[in-house]
């Protein structure tokens, strides 16, 4: 009977040995191997971050591997699910007036909620992670036809319409850079001996005003002087007064000419 018993106590001892061992277990040095690890979106999707590797210009989030600053990390199958729809994601980190939201005159494709359109959402090979590079960028939706004729504006071939044109949004019409006028003559000076020479040939006040309709073309040499758009032009060339202008005009009968100074 002693014997029986010893042989029980003995039982009990050892079962509560290893259950101890057992409930000890996760605190040994394998516990961490046997808990969850958190896998990134790149370890599964490699064929991914080898084209995401190889852009000449990549979308800082997807350089850092800050996938959910954007993506949900559990998609919803077929489709990845972000956490905006359209532009409202790209304003989460690109905010609508740094980019000229607030310009009473903003690209179409812009104000629809299209960034996609002309830019990569990964990156690109081209700047600003475009789609294409350069004018090349606009031809995706303007037709290149009509910028591609004999005659091309040289700041057109040479530097694309970046030169002249907002790609965001502008206050100006046609999303150009600054007004129209003061626009050409960044390039075109007023003074300079070729503007002159392709201006002149104006004979009188109301043909010059007649003929450069758009007298801003001089509002730097207005500026300079303090002379009004028509000084400008006779600073070019020295124009006559009216008194000075006869106009020859038809005389009735006769079919001689009478001849009348300008009103």
């Amino acid at each position: 009977m002693a014997v029986t018993r010893t042989m029980r106590l003995w039982r009990i001892l050892a079962l509560a040995a290893f259950t101890a061992g057992v409930l000890a277990a996760p605190a040994g040095a394998g516990a961490a191997d046997r808990k969850f690890k958190r896998k990134e979106c790149l370890d599964c999707h490699t064929e991914e971050a080898k084209k995401f590797s190889a852009f000449r210009f990549t979308h800082e989030a997807v350089k850092k591997g800050e996938c959910e600053a954007c993506h949900q990390r559990h998609g919803i199958v077929p489709k990845l699910l972000l956490k905006e729809s359209g532009n409202k994601l790209c304003y989460s980190c690109h905010k609508p007036a740094s980019i000229g939201m607030d310009q009473p005159n903003v690209h179409a494709v812009l104000r629809t909620g299209s960034c996609t359109q002309c830019h990569a959402v990964h990156g690109s090979n081209a700047p600003h992670m475009l789609k294409a590079e350069g004018s090349a960028a606009c031809w995706e939706c303007h037709d290149r036809k009509a910028f591609e004729r004999k005659n091309v504006h040289p700041v057109l071939a040479k530097e694309g319409c970046g030169a002249c044109h907002a790609t965001h949004a502008s206050a100006q019409k046609s999303l150009l850079k600054a007004e129209e006028g003061q626009l050409c003559v960044k390039c075109h000076a007023p003074t300079s001996g070729g503007f002159a020479k392709a201006h002149r040939g104006v004979p009188g006040r109301r043909e010059a005003l007649q003929r450069l309709p758009r007298a801003a073309l001089l509002r730097p040499a207005e500026a300079d002087e303090g002379l009004g758009p028509l000084g400008a032009v006779r600073r070019l060339r020295p124009v006559p007064r009216r008194s000075e202008q006869p106009e020859a005009v038809r005389g009735a009968g006769g079919g001689g000419q009478a001849v009348r100074q300008l009103p």
